[in-house]
C-alpha cells in the first residue's frame, strides 16, 4: 500500500513539473521568432512547424506560416542538396547490388547519373566529352549533359569530328543525335557571316565547307535515323533554313512556307505559335 502511494506521489510530481515547464503558444512562437532573427533558419523552421501543428487555429498561425516559409526558403538549397546526396547514395548502393545480382543488365545510365551528381557539374567542355564511350555518350546526349552547341560552335564541330573518328562503329541513332548537335553548331555559324568568313579555312579543313551543304547533310541524316524528339528539332532547323534561303529574313511571316519540313511539323501536331527555331 505504501509503495502504491509513493508511486502516485511520484506520478503527481512528474505531472506537476511537466505543467510547470509547459510552454504556451506565445512562448513557442517567440522562441521561433528569436531563432529567425538570429539567422538560425533550420531551428526556426522546426519550432514554427511545432507551433503550427500544435495550435493550428491560433491567431498567430499566419504570421508563423510567413516566417516559417522564409526560413524554409533560406535553407532550401542546403536541404535540396542533402536530399539529392541521399538519393544518389541510394542509387549507388543499388548499383552495387545489381552488379552482383544482375550482371547482364546495362547499368551505364545509373553510373553516369551518380558520377555527374557527385561531381556536382555537367561536362564543362567538349574535350571532356571526347573520352566517352558510345554507350556513355548516348546517355549524356539523352539527358542533355553537354555544352550548348550554339555557344561554342567551333568546339562542337571539332569534338564531333574527333569523336566520330575514334568511334567509327557508333550506331545510327547515336550518330543522328550527334548530327543534331552539329546542325545546331552549323546553324549558329550560318547566322554569323563575319565569323563564318573568318573561320573559313578551319571549316574547310574539317569538311564543313560550304557550310550550308554540310548543314543540309546533317539534318537529312539526323531526320532519317533520329528519335521523334530529334526529328522535331531538325525539322524546325530545316524549316528556318528554307525560309531564310528562299524567302529572306523576317519576310512572309503571315503565310508559312509550305514544304517538307512544314508538312512534318503540322502532321505531328506542333503548336505553331511555339515553333521556335532551336539554338
Amino acid at each position: 500500500m505504501r509503495k502504491s502511494v509513493k508511486s502516485l506521489l511520484l506520478l503527481a510530481l512528474i505531472l506537476w513539473c511537466s505543467l510547470g515547464y509547459a510552454l504556451t503558444p506565445l512562448e513557442v512562437y517567440t522562441d521561433a521568432r528569436r531563432a529567425f532573427d538570429l539567422g538560425r533558419w533550420q531551428e526556426s523552421s522546426e519550432i514554427f512547424t511545432r507551433f503550427m501543428s500544435t495550435w493550428p487555429d491560433h491567431k498567430l498561425r499566419y504570421e508563423a506560416l510567413y516566417y516559417f516559409s522564409l526560413a524554409s526558403a533560406r535553407t532550401l538549397e542546403d536541404r535540396s542538396r542533402a536530399y539529392s546526396d541521399a538519393l544518389v547514395d541510394d542509387i549507388a548502393s543499388a548499383i552495387g547490388t545489381l552488379t552482383a545480382e544482375l550482371p547482364d543488365k546495362d547499368l551505364t545510365e545509373l553510373q553516369v547519373a551518380v558520377k555527374l551528381s557527385r561531381d556536382n557539374t555537367r561536362p564543362a567542355t567538349w574535350s571532356e566529352m571526347a573520352n566517352l564511350t558510345p554507350v556513355e555518350l548516348k546517355h549524356h546526349l539523352a539527358r542533355e549533359w553537354h555544352p550548348n552547341p550554339s555557344h561554342t560552335p567551333l568546339e562542337t564541330l571539332h569534338w564531333e569530328g574527333t569523336w566520330k573518328q575514334n568511334n567509327k562503329n557508333a550506331p545510327p541513332d547515336l550518330k543522328a543525335s550527334i548530327a543534331l548537335l552539329k546542325a545546331r553548331a552549323l546553324w549558329q555559324i550560318m547566322l554569323s557571316p563575319l565569323s563564318m568568313s573568318a573561320n573559313s579555312e578551319i571549316l574547310k579543313k574539317w569538311g564543313c565547307w560550304p557550310v550550308n551543304t554540310c548543314f543540309e547533310k546533317e539534318i537529312d541524316y539526323g531526320f532519317r535515323h533520329g528519335s521523334a524528339e530529334n526529328r522535331r528539332e531538325l525539322a524546325l532547323l530545316g524549316y528556318g533554313y528554307d525560309c531564310l534561303r528562299t524567302v529572306g529574313f523576317g519576310k512572309n511571316s503571315e503565310s508559312p512556307l509550305r514544304g517538307r519540313w512544314y508538312a512534318y511539323l503540322v502532321e505531328r501536331g506542333i503548336n505553331l505559335q511555339e515553333a521556335w527555331c532551336p539554338r
